[in-house]
């Protein structure tokens, strides 16, 4: 099995949700999540079509920029430090896990500095996990408020991880909750009053529910295993 012959599958997987549901699959971004291979092995992605390369930790967020921002948008997705913000800023096309206010902040100063605008997505915690990074749904309308006062931060739209091993009722209605509060909040048109709030992504889903969260309405999905199990490296 090849990385290639695994995105095809992925896409089949997508294209047969989307239809499932009446949506375009075109509409539907992937975000390879390359986090268990090397800079060559995701490569092979990019070299497949892949046109979003995704990491969650900094030192192999550098990595995988280093290596592949000439060929493909790079995400970083993890819980970001404010002491690891500065490898990331101004090199990340989009951080999905902007969870407080301090790291907000942190991310203005160093892009005021740099000359640059950061675009994140606010990762709420949907399922209460106390585990789990994000905000509280109920927080969010006043943390867009205060995001909307600091300079140099844009906010693009929402991020979620579904229950690591809840059922799959549990994680749909997770999914319906997050689509709601996305919609909910769109509504509320908080470009009208500042243009650096907008509510066009919602990150939703992984190799084990993606096609369960396009379902529920998500247009960006993060998909790692699936894209590199069973390769033949030899």
């Amino acid at each position: 099995m090849t990385v290639s012959e695994n995105y095809e599958k992925i896409k089949a997987r997508v294209r047969a949700a989307a239809q499932k549901c009446g949506r375009d699959p075109d509409g539907i971004e992937i975000v390879c999540v390359s986090k268990s291979v090397d800079a060559e092995t995701a490569r092979e992605a990019v070299r497949a079509g892949v046109r979003i390369i995704g990491e969650n930790r900094a030192p192999e967020f550098l990595k995988k920029y280093e290596a592949l921002h000439e060929e493909a948008k790079c995400h970083f997705i993890g819980h970001l430090q404010t002491n690891k913000a500065s490898k990331v800023v101004g090199r990340a096309d989009l951080i999905q896990s902007l969870d407080s206010i301090r790291l907000a902040r942190e991310l203005s100063r160093l892009a005021v500095n740099r000359g640059i605008t950061v675009d994140t997505l606010v990762e709420i915690n949907i399922s209460g996990d106390e585990n789990k990074y994000g905000i509280k749904k109920e927080e969010l309308d006043n943390f867009l408020k205060e995001i909307a006062e600091i300079p140099n931060i844009r906010v693009r739209g929402l991020m979620s991880i579904g229950p690591l091993h809840g059922d799959i009722e549990k994680t749909r209605q997770c999914f319906l909750d997050m689509y709601k509060l996305f919609i909910d909040t769109r509504a509320k048109k908080y470009d009208n009053i500042k243009d650096n709030i907008k509510m066009e992504v919602l990150s939703l889903g992984m190799s084990q529910d993606f096609e369960l969260a396009i379902e529920c309405g998500s247009n960006m999905i993060r998909v790692g295993t699936a894209f590199f199990e069973n390769i033949n490296n030899g």
